[in-house]
């Protein structure tokens, strides 16, 4: 394995998603991309891990039950402001990937979205393109 490979190994994504057929494709995605890949079905489950492990990256659908990812987003930015965000979302208007940028993601993707735009997008929020 490489420097990147050695340096992805170590960083923890989260994926958080109510499409559980999605969201395991996400971290199959993820995985064979070599990040260690965590995931919730749910806002609220999503942040009770943030809490418990040491997270690098968050994707976070926009439209989910409970807590929803806009809600997710402010809760990161006050109480684990390093964490990089990508909020997504597949069947809401622009406007709520817009506000959720507004609220402090770092970046957004609409569904469905290519491994090589969010890889793209991982590796630049993660500082792996200096590598």
């Amino acid at each position: 394995m490489d420097d990147t490979g050695d340096k992805k190994a170590q960083l923890k994504v989260l994926i958080i998603d109510d499409d559980e057929g999605f969201r395991t494709m996400m971290e199959e995605m993820l995985l064979a991309e070599g990040y260690d890949v965590y995931s919730a079905e749910n806002g609220r489950y999503g942040l009770d891990l943030v809490n418990e492990i040491t997270i690098d990256l968050v994707i976070t659908d926009i439209a989910m039950p409970l807590v929803n990812g806009i809600e997710v987003t402010l809760e990161l930015i006050k109480h684990h402001p390093k964490i990089k965000i990508i909020a997504i979302s597949g069947d809401t208007p622009d406007f709520y990937l817009t506000s959720a940028i507004t609220f402090g993601a770092h970046d957004s993707l609409r569904k469905p979205f290519a491994l090589k735009e969010l890889s793209t997008k991982i590796r630049r929020l993660l500082n792996l393109n200096e590598i």
